[in-house]
């Protein structure tokens, strides 16, 4: 079994004990790590890749915006490469419509599986009427939905 774990760049405690976990069982792991998780960390079964996600707060929005789409093609291209894979992603990023939506949708087409992990159904920060109807399509796009 292969899996390609996404973690978006955060929480990076539980992406590499998930990831760690995987690998001892016997499972291909790929990992898609930020620049924060230190890759001595991961089991040796763990292959990683940083596709340059963060972003950081001291980037002008210009180069933000230019580092979210190059992190997002080279996602796609990931997926692209590895279509006989698992996909597993690690929560949601912001833009729900475009990044639960659209790139939900992407990665159920390209790749095997699609396992979508979320640690609230519902953002604490945003519980606006319209975005429990955009995760209401969200929620029903990966095969399977692990909540935290």
């Amino acid at each position: 079994m292969d899996v390609l774990v996404i973690s978006h760049g955060f929480q990076d405690h539980y992406t590499a004990s998930f990831s760690n976990g995987l690998a001892k069982l016997g499972v291909n792991v790929m990992l898609t790590r930020s620049v924060h998780l230190d890759p001595a960390t991961l089991d040796p079964g763990v292959m990683s890749v940083d596709l340059g996600q963060n972003t950081g707060k001291e980037k002008s929005r210009l180069r933000k915006a230019f580092n979210f789409i190059r992190y997002h093609l080279g996602l796609m291209w990931l997926c692209l490469q590895r279509r006989q894979s698992t996909a597993h992603i690690i929560g949601l990023l912001r833009y729900e419509i475009l990044l639960g939506i659209l790139q939900g949708l992407f990665i159920r087409t390209v790749c095997r599986r699609y396992v979508l992990t979320v640690h609230n159904i519902v953002p604490h920060d945003n519980e606006k009427r319209y975005l429990k109807y955009v995760l209401y399509v969200v929620y029903r796009i990966p095969h399977v939905l692990m909540v935290h």
